[in-house]
């Protein structure tokens, strides 16, 4: 930080949380001396935020910008020079706090008493954000401001000093998420409600079924009634063994815990309705959030620990993959018909093209482990699922996949027993089988648990840290490999957006999702040749030395319907 800059911290107050169609009521500025103005619309001066000498403090600056942007005619995805964030910043440094909100953040460090922010949010709750009395507001923006600075003081020194690569890329991602958010995708509207009455009709087939084979009637929805029928003694239940308990105890039907009796028909028939519940939410609230049949997702890059993506207002993260081709799961297949991904098409005149990092996490595994039986395998081209299954002697595919991932994820030994439908001291004679094969792979694991018994902390490629204390030293190749992912995306998100803009194409990231990037482009001869420079500028992207290549598919019709080049 240069000490001759003037930092101030800006925040705004607006009718609601959208970006598109909300107004701001109030701007608050709070200077170094911690003394705050409230100015409404028409008396801010928006130099003060573009000032390129004033170090400017927001928290959460992708939303202030998108609403100060729009508010004073300033290009939406502009960002002022000097401008920082201090829940990136605290993301990065806390890496270990689960939520990097302003008011926690305030209550735990700073000892704020959170008073203004309580009255605020009990008024809001009842009459909404558009007309808060000046009573109410105005301490609550003012502290909201000082909170802001004072967490600058706190991080921007240490960020810079410790982690200027991470913070510098996260700062560089914003007009690109600011445009991703803007633009937003193209929902089929009629496929949506058909879809919504097909689910419906569905579920209520499964649920006369369900209550047939039942003793007696019960609510699916109500975690109590479901746990009475399913493990209580016959002929009141079915007698199933519960595995599995709730954080408070109870006996939990889940489908984690329910996955444990798949063999059991009406348990089949509770996953696929549940299944089915949560796709009908979610197809509900894209119609609930569509503005015109678009559906604009907010990015979020500092909620999770990784470094990963969330999205919110829909989450489009938790959109299904299609059935893997081994994949033992009745749920997918029985709800393969029901596709979400069929609801998204192209804009009139674009076609969508969908760039896909093959293997992304596995090729991670093998070039971070250094495991060079793995690295072979892949220069020749080899499936690792197969290869895995093949050298560690492993009865199928399917348990060559899940013992790849199993270890990236940390999963223990009673979660591989689910998944195989073994016992656990078979899950673990399959697991030492593996890492007796694929001793590089143990060996890196050692040494993470050893710098994590040294140090508290792991670090990735760009000096992203993961705080881990020794007890859940299991989950450090997780955060390790999810995090370099994680970062090689946001660059090439970062590259693949400054060509489009700089090629002067008329073309547009559309999402991010499970290492893949939705583009749109407009349907042109010159657009389809324009694929494989695409492609170079996203590998090309790449900062790492892992050898990270992508796939490239595409549809004129539907994300369900996408297709090779």
């Amino acid at each position: 930080m240069n000490d001759s800059q003037l930092p101030i911290a800006i925040d705004t107050e607006t009718t609601g949380l959208n970006v598109r169609k909300d107004r701001i009521t109030t701007v608050c500025v709070c200077d170094s001396e911690l003394t705050t103005k409230i100015y409404t619309p028409t008396e801010f001066n928006k130099q003060i935020y573009l000032n390129k000498h004033y170090i400017k403090y927001y928290h959460n600056a992708k939303y202030d910008l998108q609403m100060l942007n729009r508010e004073y005619s300033v290009p939406v995805d502009f960002i002022p020079e000097n401008t920082h964030d201090t829940q990136i910043m605290a993301r990065i440094i806390l890496d270990q706090e689960k939520s990097v909100k302003l008011k926690p953040l305030a209550e735990k460090y700073l000892s704020a008493d959170l008073s203004s922010a309580k009255a605020y949010e009990k008024y809001t709750k009842k009459h909404g954000y558009a007309n808060v009395p000046k009573e109410i507001n105005d301490p609550y923006t003012a502290d909201d401001t000082i909170y802001t600075i004072k967490l600058g003081y706190m991080f921007h020194k240490d960020v810079l000093a410790k982690f200027s690569k991470v913070y510098a890329q996260e700062l560089k991602l914003i007009p690109t998420l600011i445009r991703i958010e803007q633009r937003g995708l193209q929902l089929d509207l009629s496929y949506c409600r058909t879809l919504l009455e097909k689910m419906y009709l569905y579920k209520e087939k499964l649920n006369t079924e369900i209550q047939s084979s039942l003793s007696q009637s019960i609510n699916l929805n109500s975690p109590k009634q479901l746990a009475y029928v399913l493990y209580s003694a016959p002929p009141e239940g079915l007698g199933l063994e519960c595995r599995l308990l709730t954080e408070k105890g109870a006996q939990s039907t889940g489908k984690d815990a329910l996955k444990y009796h798949t063999d059991n028909p009406i348990v089949q028939k509770i996953l696929i309705h549940s299944s089915l519940e949560s796709r009908s939410e979610f197809i509900q609230e894209f119609l609930d959030s569509s503005e015109d049949g678009i559906l604009h997702t907010s990015m979020n890059s500092t909620t999770g620990r990784t470094g990963r993506f969330s999205s919110s207002g829909p989450n489009l993260q938790n959109i299904t993959k299609e059935v893997d081709k081994d994949e033992d799961d009745i749920v997918k297949i029985a709800t393969k018909d029901f596709s979400i991904r069929r609801a998204f098409i192209p804009r009139s005149g674009y076609f969508n093209l969908y760039v896909d990092y093959s293997q992304m996490e596995l090729i991670a595994f093998a070039y971070i482990a250094k495991e060079q039986s793995m690295i072979d395998a892949l220069e020749r081209g080899e499936d690792l699922h197969s290869f895995a299954q093949k050298e560690a002697n492993l009865a199928t595919r399917f348990q060559g996949k899940w013992m790849n991932f199993g270890i990236i994820y940390g999963m223990g030994y009673d979660a591989l027993a689910k998944l195989f439908k073994k016992t656990t001291e078979e899950a673990k004679e399959i697991r030492n089988l593996y890492l007796s094969r694929f001793t590089s792979v143990k060996a890196h694991m050692d040494d993470l648990r050893s710098q994590i018994n040294k140090q508290s902390y792991i670090e990735n490629y760009l000096g992203r840290r993961y705080t881990i204390p020794s007890y859940e030293s299991y989950k450090a190749c997780n955060y390790e490999i999810q995090g370099t992912c994680a970062d090689v995306v946001k660059k090439a998100m970062i590259d693949l957006d400054n060509y489009l803009i700089n090629e002067k194409i008329d073309a547009h990231i559309l999402l991010q999702i499970h290492d893949e990037l939705v583009i749109e482009l407009p349907d042109t001869e010159r657009n389809y040749l324009r694929i494989p420079e695409i492609c170079k500028v996203i590998e090309g992207s790449n900062p790492t030395s892992i050898p990270f290549k992508v796939d490239a598919k595409i549809t004129t019709t539907n994300w369900a319907m996408k297709h090779k080049v």
